[in-house]
């Protein structure tokens, strides 16, 4: 295998190993939404949302460039959620299946055994 196949691999997959990180805490508060308090929901949403920021402002390849303004539009939605008080948990839920299309469009997976 050739370095440059070697690094735009690599590249995909860290792609795929920050979404799917991100996709596990989305999960986690879905699922424990009701449980956890609201302000505590909130903070941890911000948190994923700045971890969408903080990937959005990586450089990556053109092949994961076309994902971005997906993952924009999804903080956008959270940040939105948050500040009309809306029904976070669905918001977290929505996200949740679009990072889900976005890790099987990539086609990594999202953890290695």
């Amino acid at each position: 295998m050739e370095f440059k196949e070697f690094l735009i691999n690599e590249n995909v997959a860290y792609m795929g190993e920050k979404l799917g990180d991100i996709l596990n805490a989305l999960q986690e508060l879905v699922t424990n939404g009701k449980a956890v308090g609201d302000r505590q929901l909130r903070k941890n949403c911000e948190q994923i949302v700045n971890q969408l920021r903080q990937m959005i402002r990586t450089k990556w390849q053109d092949k994961q460039k076309m994902f971005l303004p997906e993952l924009q539009s999804i903080g956008v939605s959270i940040m939105k959620a948050i500040d009309d008080k809306d029904d976070l948990v669905s918001v977290l839920q929505d996200s949740a299946s679009h990072i889900q299309d976005i890790l099987s469009k990539l086609g990594t997976p999202i953890n290695n055994l």
